[in-house]
Parts: structure tokens; C-alpha cells; sequence
């Protein structure tokens, strides 16, 4: 007894068992917080503590502008140095300057997508490498905004999300031409059947080649998103687009009532997709297309029934906070509306729909995030 009161927690704990007091154990870290700890990935639990979750075999942690991610590692020696190269300033070793080098490389810097890791130089490329397809990317600028809508249970309550990092966003959504690109590479599976509807994918190249991917599921959405070196959105993230960065707007282009010549969605007359950015009216005011309509949009969140204990950034709310590595959830967010069905004309930049992360149809397709 005189042993374990020799610790100061055990004897806090002990005093309030007896006294009914009200005690807090020492948190090392806030709720959904996370960081990198040399190579791993670190995420803050219910109880204040590190959890580790290991970057796969090839991969390392790194500070992406305040995210931490988990990036392919391909090493680079000095003799392999160009003189076109650049050095990223985070996780500059001591003794280099950002843009410079000191080694025997005869001064010579490496590209702004890289990063040095003791002493070694370490490249953070797409794993697509020369077989990436073309991908247009807009800028989106941190800030808060207001999400959720409440006059719809599942999205209440109204709370404040801080986007806490700039990213880039596809503009469009990712066609078949751009998907083909993955398939052809064996990397990503053609999606030659569909539970509800017919896919824009044909074996050859076909006469939809700039319509949206679709018939596809989450798993493979992700897939491709992680091989051309980005990720799903967040549904934060999504519907923070969607606003245009936070506006207190209903939709992406404002506040004009939806039509059929902003968006392509139910009762439009239309019965398949269209190619993207076909509605340039209804772009957000950074000119991402088609964020209402065309097709439904996977995001990373697992499905919640509203927005209660939802996270306060922009971080996707799975099992574990920011970690959707595997996808536990029976069903999983999807954002936007799409070409099919009598409601999607009722779709707003804060409607939001589930479904199981295993269904396949033709109107789900989605867009990637980039860092």
C-alpha cells in the first residue's frame, strides 16, 4: 500500500475513490490530434494518449503542411543529384539550408516535392511515377466555416469547422480517360459490371471518355486516389469546397435556385452522366465543376447519423479520427447528388447521403484531394 501511494497519480486516484473528487489523469495529447514520431504516424486517443500506426513497408511519416501523412520513400544518392533540384525546407537537417546543398554534390538542390531524412536525400514522388494521367488541381485556402444545415437531422447540428491546411482539389471528377490510365498501368480494376445501372467504362476506348468514373467503390476510388499520390476528401473538406471556401452560401456557384442549366441532376431529361464541367454556371468561385450533380461522390467518412461529437477540423471522422486506412463502417459518406432520381433536385452543398462502401453504381464517382 505504502509502495503504490508513492506515485502521485495512484495517489490522487485513491484520495478521490474515497473523497468523490473530481480528478483528471495527464493527457499527452488532445483529442484527434496527430503527429509524426520519426517514421510512424501517431494519433491521439480517448485518453489523452499516443496510439502508433505504422506507415506501410516504403512509406515514412512526414509533416505535409501540418497533416501527417504516410509518403512513399525512394532514396536518392548525391551522384544522382540534378541541377534543377531544389530542397524542401521541413525536415532540413542541420548544417543544410533550405534551396541549398553541402554535400559533395557540388552544390546542387533538389526538387520542391522533396524532403532530406539523415543526411539522405528523400523523394516524395506519385507512385504512378510516368504514368500519372493529367489531373487539373485548384488551389483551396484555409479558413473556417460553418457546416451542417438544420433543418435536416443528419446534418446538425450547425458547427464550426477550422480547415487547418491549404490543399488542392481535382476540378473535375475523375473521368475514365483518367482512370483508364490506372487500369492500364494493373494497378486499379476496370469496372465492367455494376449493381445499379451501366458503367461508363468500355474495354476500348469509348465516346465517354471525359464523363466521371463511375460504378465504382470506395476501395477503388481510394485506390486510384493514393496512386496518383493524393487521397478522398474529408467530408469537411468536401463541403467546405463546396461552399466556395466557407461561404454562407446553399450551393457552390451561390445562392441562385438550383436549374438543370447549373447542374446536372433529376428531372433534367437527362438519363447518364455528362462530361465534366459541362455546367460551368454552377462552378464554386474557384472553378471546381460539377461539385451538385453528374454523380454522387465518395468521400473518407464513415457514416454518422449527424454531426454530434463530429471533429472541430477537417480531418474525416472514421473509427479513429483522421485514420480511415481500413474501413470498418457498414456505411460510408458520399456528397453532391447526381443525374439519377426525382431528389437529387433537392440537393444543396450540405446534403449528404450514405451508402456500403462495396456498392458499385452509376451514379457514384468521386474527386481526389492533393497536398
Amino acid at each position: 500500500m505504502l509502495q503504490m501511494m508513492s506515485s502521485p497519480s495512484v495517489f490522487m486516484i485513491f484520495m478521490c475513490f474515497l473523497f468523490a473528487c473530481d480528478y483528471t489523469p495527464p493527457q499527452e495529447c488532445a483529442r484527434h490530434e496527430q503527429r509524426c514520431n520519426g517514421d510512424i504516424k501517431q494519433v491521439c486517443n480517448l485518453k489523452g494518449k499516443w496510439d502508433d500506426l505504422s506507415c506501410p513497408t516504403g512509406y515514412s511519416c512526414f509533416d505535409a503542411d501540418g497533416i501527417p501523412t504516410c509518403q512513399p520513400n525512394i532514396y536518392v544518392t548525391a551522384g544522382m543529384m540534378t541541377s534543377d533540384m531544389q530542397v524542401y525546407p521541413a525536415g532540413t537537417p542541420a548544417g543544410m539550408t533550405a534551396g541549398t546543398s553541402t554535400n559533395d554534390s557540388g552544390g546542387m538542390s533538389l526538387p520542391s516535392d522533396m524532403q532530406v531524412l539523415d543526411s539522405q536525400w528523400i523523394v516524395m514522388n506519385y507512385p504512378c511515377e510516368d504514368l500519372c494521367p493529367e489531373i487539373e488541381m485548384v488551389s483551396i485556402k484555409s479558413g473556417s466555416f460553418l457546416m451542417g444545415n438544420d433543418d435536416v437531422p443528419s446534418e446538425q447540428p450547425i458547427h464550426l469547422v477550422e480547415v487547418m491546411n491549404d490543399f488542392y482539389v481535382s476540378k473535375t471528377e475523375i473521368t475514365v480517360a483518367q482512370f483508364r490510365k490506372c487500369v492500364n498501368a494493373g494497378v486499379c480494376s476496370a469496372p465492367k459490371t455494376c449493381e445499379f445501372g451501366e458503367p461508363n467504362w468500355t474495354d476500348i476506348i469509348g465516346f465517354q471518355e471525359d464523363h466521371p468514373i463511375n460504378c465504382i467503390d470506395w476501395f477503388q476510388a481510394r485506390l486510384f486516389a493514393n496512386w496518383v499520390g493524393g487521397d478522398l476528401l474529408s467530408e469537411a473538406q468536401w463541403e467546405y469546397v463546396a461552399t466556395s471556401q466557407g461561404q454562407m452560401i446553399i450551393y457552390p456557384w451561390g445562392n441562385d435556385m438550383i436549374s438543370c442549366n447549373l447542374a446536372n441532376i433529376g428531372n433534367c431529361q437527362t438519363t447518364t452522366t455528362t462530361p465534366v464541367c459541362s455546367y460551368q454556371n454552377g462552378n464554386s468561385a474557384q472553378g471546381v465543376c460539377d461539385l451538385i450533380g453528374n454523380v454522387w461522390e465518395w468521400v473518407l467518412d464513415d457514416w454518422h447519423d449527424s454531426y454530434e461529437n463530429a471533429p472541430t477540423n477537417e480531418a474525416a471522422w472514421c473509427v479513429d479520427i483522421g485514420i480511415c486506412d481500413q474501413h470498418e463502417s457498414t456505411f460510408t459518406v458520399i456528397r453532391g447528388g447526381s443525374y439519377f432520381g426525382e431528389t437529387s433536385f433537392a440537393t444543396i452543398s450540405s446534403t449528404r447521403a450514405s451508402t456500403n462502401p462495396q456498392v458499385t453504381s452509376s451514379s457514384n464517382g468521386f474527386r481526389i484531394v492533393r497536398y
